[in-house]
């Protein structure tokens, strides 16, 4: 098996598990573990921190999925959900990777775009 086999397989299952806490717990994605702490800033520490991620890298779909799921450890929902607002707001623009023109249809923020390294679009925060 390649490593990115193993990679594969890892962030597959860390999305099925993050998909299981948010499920069991929606306020804090925290339905495996014992903590119940309140945290009134998460979801604007949530978009914060995904926005200046963009800001900083313009990264490929491949590569937000992965930041998504490894670093804030939130659902891929929680994300497009973000980006959707943004891009509705004038403030983010996905670029298509081959054509270089603004990309209207998706995201492509999936795993078998990630297992796949299938670069579709780039993200850019304006």
């Amino acid at each position: 098996m390649t490593p990115d086999g193993v990679r594969g397989y890892y962030i597959n299952g860390l999305e099925k598990f993050l998909d299981v806490e948010w499920g069991l717990d929606s306020d804090e994605g925290t339905g495996s573990r014992n903590e119940k702490t309140i945290n009134l800033f998460k979801d604007s520490e949530f978009t914060s921190e995904l926005t200046e991620f963009i800001k900083k890298y313009k990264p490929d779909n491949i590569i937000l999925y992965e930041f998504v799921l490894r670093r804030l450890r939130r659902r891929i929902k929680h994300a497009t959900d973000i980006l959707k607002e943004l891009r509705q707001k004038g403030s983010l623009e996905v670029i298509d990777i081959k054509t270089d023109k603004i990309n209207k249809k998706g995201f492509y923020l999936s795993y078998d775009n990630y297992i796949n390294s299938a670069k579709i679009v780039k993200f850019i925060i304006c």
